[in-house]
């Protein structure tokens, strides 16, 4: 946005007809108030007194999470996000295709990733500036797969929209670890329904706190999504907010996080050899038994264990994801936003047969198309599609 004179005004637009830098967002009418800073640069707000809530965009950075990045998407789609920018970083499961899925629905960008040092704070930091400078966010959530950002009352959009346009630039938001008690033929979300009073990472120190910050294209966001800087205002520490966490969902899948990590941890020359330290000695636990079953098994809770940490106040049943999802095998649907279902051309063969989608909470969803916006989708999917052909077909001539 050039800058103004300088005086406040409101500035009306309708995205559907109007490019924002270049993308064409939702149909629908928005009213933001915009400012020259000091700087010279112009500043735009929502304006809440006229009950307009904020547009969220959240980041994910993920690597074979087949087993949650469906339900990630789903859940947080009726917790408010308008958009997610998902970046994969080499994952060989199905999550390719998963992430295809939501790109073709018209609510993912997303970024293949082939460097395998895992430079997060790089990574995060490229979608947290492009969700400001080409997704017209105002707030931003760098989240990981495994994390469910929850509100004690109402939505995100209602919470953000709450917070002093002025003053905060940041929050802070808590983390609590749901405990893995396996139980035969359920899904994760079923299983783990009890949460630590108590949650400490791999190190045995507090789980440190993850951050969400006001969109803004000179952000730079810490490694572990912990810490932003260059936002304005202050950080506030949210305490109406909190994140659910789910870090270990089976052997096989923390094995497999562990490695990758671990590996990506050691191939990176530039980080301190203390940032990640978690996962590094993980990473040597594994090297050195070839397993880390002993350690699931430590942090996993059998009946008895189970009852004794509930009687004494080290876990609380908590069924908030559960009840959400229900008992299905599957997640679904969470069209709750009325996002323009798009067409999406061009994305490989993974998308055949019906391409409309139900909704199954008697949502209305509009038959609303914007070639731009469809062009644009589907020359991100083709160009994600492509640079995984190419980095894998690489990987494979290399091989022989």
């Amino acid at each position: 946005m050039t800058s103004l004179p300088a005086r406040v005004r409101e500035y009306r637009c309708v995205r559907a007809r109007q490019p924002i830098k270049g993308i064409f967002a939702e149909e629908f009418e928005r009213v933001v108030t915009v400012t020259e800073q000091s700087d010279g640069h112009a500043k735009a707000e929502w304006n809440k007194d006229k009950g307009q809530k904020p547009r969220i965009v959240m980041t994910l950075l993920v690597r074979d999470e087949e087993d949650i990045i469906a339900e990630n998407i789903e859940f947080h789609r009726a917790w408010g996000v308008d958009h997610f920018i998902i970046t994969d970083n080499l994952s060989v499961d199905r999550t390719p295709d998963i992430i295809l899925e939501y790109v073709r629905l018209g609510f993912v960008t997303p970024i293949f990733e082939s460097a395998d040092d895992y430079s997060q704070s790089v990574w995060v930091t490229r979608m947290a500036r492009m969700a400001a400078s080409e997704l017209a966010a105002d707030w931003v959530i760098n989240c990981d797969a495994d994390e469910f950002w929850i509100t004690q009352h109402g939505d995100l959009k209602d919470f953000f929209a709450s917070l002093d346009p002025i003053s905060v630039g940041a929050v802070s938001v808590q983390r609590h670890d749901l405990a893995l008690v396996p139980v035969q033929n359920r899904p994760w979300h079923q299983e783990m329904v009890y949460r630590k009073a108590k949650t400490l990472n791999h190190m045995g120190k507090p789980l440190p706190p993850k951050a969400a910050h006001r969109a803004d294209a000179k952000v730079v966001v810490h490694q572990g999504n912990h810490a932003v800087e260059g936002i304005g205002g202050t950080v506030l520490e949210a305490s109406e907010l909190e994140i659910l966490h789910f870090p270990i969902r089976s052997v096989d899948q923390f094995e497999n996080k562990i490695k990758n990590g671990g590996r990506a941890y050691r191939r990176n020359t530039t980080l301190p050899v203390a940032i990640g330290d978690g996962w590094r000695k993980l990473y040597a636990e594994y090297q050195e038994k070839g397993t880390l079953n002993d350690y699931v098994l430590k942090n996993s809770y059998d009946p008895d264990h189970l009852m004794r940490c509930l009687a004494a106040g080290e876990l609380i049943r908590d069924l908030r994801i559960a009840s959400f999802f229900g008992d299905d095998q599957k997640p679904r649907r969470a069209l709750a936003h009325g996002e323009p279902v798009c067409d999406v051309e061009g994305v490989g063969a993974s998308f055949t047969g019906n391409r409309s989608v139900p909704s199954d909470k008697g949502l209305p969803i509009r038959n609303w198309r914007d070639v731009s916006l469809d062009r644009l989708a589907g020359e991100r999917a083709d160009a994600y599609c492509r640079a995984r052909s190419e980095y894998f077909d690489r990987l494979h001539e290399a091989d022989k």
